[in-house]
């Protein structure tokens, strides 16, 4: 059921099932056939359930997709570390690309003022899912592009598992700055992170052919999963007058293995830091 908010202006803000619909037009054309296709092969990878006990335990306590959630489980506690350590009045904060929710439900439970943002409303995958869970937090559909808030809003700004999505990543990483308050912080993390291009373009390459041949998607939308590499990432921070930090954390023994078999053979796996950014004082 879709509802209608209206603002303080008179301007009318579409609800529905909790999520507020702040997309424009352009927005909504240009990602509709992405959703469509995304929506699609997520279920077919099997994301996403019926029943809330699926996302009220992640990450720590998956029934499938076991390795990924276990490279996640190590960025997450790495993430939990670095707030204790920064934050100790908490404010607003904003989960970027937050898909089911999960990390807007943990940065709640850390008493910050939650905000999910995803292109995605889906109630099994995407903001809708927020049904799942008891603590409140709002819950937004815009693209990462543009962020349909006001400048310096918000202490912490995290766009987990999502970065590698942006059309623009210096527009995208352009915006987090404007919404972020003096003295936040930026984080950037489970986004595949290489050293070499090259690494990075096949992976790009294989998870393309997998997605088109096994999933039906089309070649343009399954290329709209990219990569970005440590230097890169880095000279966005600096070109935004961000200092930076990498934060790596050990991917576990599965991962540590499989990262020396393909040195061995002369390749790289994609690593997962996480890029800690904040304005120069």
């Amino acid at each position: 059921m879709v509802a209608n908010t209206y603002c303080s202006c008179g301007y009318v803000i579409p609800e529905s099932s909790g999520v507020f619909d702040l997309r424009t037009a352009e927005d909504r054309q240009r990602f509709e056939r992405f959703t469509q296709e995304y929506r699609r092969v997520r279920a077919s990878e099997g994301w996403g359930d019926d029943d809330p006990r699926y996302y009220t335990n992640l990450p720590h306590s998956t029934s499938r997709h076991n390795y990924v959630w276990s490279v996640r489980r190590r960025t997450f506690q790495a993430l939990e570390r670095l707030i204790q350590e920064r934050f100790h009045d908490r404010r607003a904060a904003l989960d970027v690309g937050a898909g089911n929710c999960w990390l807007t439900r943990n940065l709640s439970d850390w008493q910050f003022q939650a905000v999910a943002l995803d292109i995605s409303d889906d109630p099994r995958d995407g903001l809708a899912a927020r049904k799942a869970y008891r603590q409140h937090f709002w819950c937004v559909l815009s693209p990462m592009e543009r962020l349909p808030f006001p400048d310096q809003q918000f202490q912490f700004v995290v766009a987990s598992g999502s970065f590698h999505y942006a059309s623009a990543p210096d527009e995208v990483l352009a915006e987090f700055t404007r919404v972020l308050e003096p003295n936040g912080l930026i984080v950037i993390m489970d986004t595949p992170t290489y050293f070499r291009i090259v690494d990075g373009e096949q992976m790009v390459e294989d998870r393309t052919r997998t997605l088109t041949t096994c999933h039906g998607m089309t070649r343009e939308i399954a290329s709209w999963s990219k990569f970005i590499t440590f230097k890169d990432l880095g000279d966005l921070f600096m070109n935004r007058g961000l200092e930076y930090e990498v934060i790596q954390p050990w991917p576990g023994i599965r991962r540590s293995a499989s990262s020396l078999w393909n040195r061995i053979r002369g390749t790289r796996i994609a690593r997962f830091p996480l890029f800690v950014g904040w304005q120069r004082t």
